[in-house]
């Protein structure tokens, strides 16, 4: 059986920027844990530790 992979939103805080804030940003991923995952590699800190929702 195959995973689909879906599309999750984060809020991330932007790494390494004078002034930078936050955003929610959309990853595709299988599941949450991988969404997380691929969120800090690209963005840095997240705004909420752990925390990733389904798109709907």
């Amino acid at each position: 059986m195959m995973t689909q992979a879906r599309q999750w939103w984060i809020l991330v805080r932007y790494k390494d920027e004078a002034g930078a804030g936050f955003g929610k940003q959309y990853v595709t991923a299988t599941n949450a844990y991988e969404a997380i995952q691929m969120a800090k590699a690209l963005y840095g800190k997240l705004l909420i530790s752990e925390s990733a929702a389904p798109a709907l």
